[in-house]
């Protein structure tokens, strides 16, 4: 399988995401406007997701553009 990981000696690790994980990242990553996703991974597992959302100030004040 593609999403298959294999360790320095060949073995296989696991799956490291699952299609509803990986559903879930892309469905928070859509609703970032400025600002990173990022997965922590534990053991070649995804233990966690981290949204950090920026918003950006312009010229005139708080800008939705």
């Amino acid at each position: 399988m593609a999403n298959e990981r294999k360790n320095m000696s060949g073995q296989e690790t696991g799956t490291l995401l699952s299609p509803e994980q990986l559903q879930e990242i892309c469905k928070i990553a859509s609703t970032v406007k400025y600002g990173t996703v990022s997965l922590v991974i534990q053991d070649s597992r995804l233990v966690q997701i981290e949204r950090n959302e920026k918003i950006r100030i312009g010229r005139y004040g708080l800008t939705g553009k």
